[in-house]
């Protein structure tokens, strides 16, 4: 049975999103070949680690309905270093930098930054109801899992996002509409959202919220969800030889792509480079 992520549906590549699904992935690799492993990006390991560092803020704020003083921020701070830490322990240091984030260390100040900076902005009237919850069910007939950063009793959602750019409400609202979904099946409604930005420039930022149609959002997830449902089912008739001989010679095609993503580059989709997908050819420009 077919499972989607929530955030999964930011990838704005079928075939991206269809290599990075486990199930699929395997599917992929036995009719071509081995897909590329990417060691992780500096951009993921600092995000993970402010993630981590503003659960702890926004805990503590639940818990007690206060803010908190220095205590409390510096906590906060040792817990996203941590986490950071733990990251690229696992990574063995097999990181991909890039001019923003060089090195660990850069990566410990950044996320100390975007802690303090949430800290700063946090009242007790901002206090959270669910934090990290993680939620499954069912959204088109599909199966879908989420964990929504944050969700109060006024019914306000938001999800923290960070990078070097404001995050997208056309790329990241179908995530929070999934949220949204499960979020009411569970009698919990959501009347409002919003992304908050997490900024990872060179330069201090400060952070950044951006509004989000909830609406238009939970709309837009129910019709990706459709669409990838549709394009595994495609897929399966494909090899199954159902679509006719083109197509069950070359079942992958069936996976569309987006040779126009951001992210369609070999430092960021598994498939470049391989015969599971045919756009980095095209892309690749041949020596006159």
């Amino acid at each position: 049975m077919l499972s989607i992520r929530a955030s999964s549906l930011a990838a704005d590549c079928p075939k991206r999103w269809a290599v990075g699904h486990p199930d699929l992935r395997e599917r992929i690799e036995a009719l071509t070949e081995p897909l590329r492993q990417r060691p992780p990006h500096v951009g993921g390991i600092v995000g993970g680690g402010g993630h981590a560092g503003l659960a702890d803020l926004n805990r503590a704020l639940r818990d007690t309905g206060e803010v908190g003083g220095r205590g409390r921020r510096s906590a906060a701070a040792e817990t996203a270093v941590a986490e950071v830490d733990r990251r690229y322990d696992e990574a063995a240091g097999n990181v991909m930098t890039d001019d923003v984030t060089a090195d660990q260390d850069t990566a410990r100040r950044q996320v100390v930054g975007m802690t303090g900076q949430w800290h700063d902005r946090q009242t007790p009237e901002d206090a959270p109801e669910l934090i990290e919850r993680g939620l499954q069910g069912k959204v088109a007939g599909i199966e879908v899992t989420g964990t929504p950063d944050l969700w109060s009793l006024r019914g306000h959602l938001s999800d923290t996002k960070s990078g070097k750019r404001p995050p997208r409400p056309e790329v990241h609202g179908p995530q929070q509409g999934v949220y949204a979904m499960l979020l009411g099946a569970r009698q919990r409604p959501v009347t409002g959202a919003d992304l908050v930005w997490l900024p990872r420039t060179k330069k201090p930022r400060p952070i950044e919220i951006v509004p989000l149609d909830i609406d238009a959002a939970q709309r837009a997830a129910y019709a990706r969800i459709r669409f990838l449902s549709r394009m595994v089912s495609d897929f399966e008739a494909a090899i199954d030889g159902d679509l006719g001989p083109w197509w069950r010679d070359h079942p992958t095609d069936v996976l569309e792509e987006n040779p126009q993503s951001f992210l369609c580059a070999e430092a960021w989709c598994q498939a470049w480079g391989t015969t599971a997908c045919n756009s980095w050819r095209l892309k690749i420009k041949e020596p006159k």
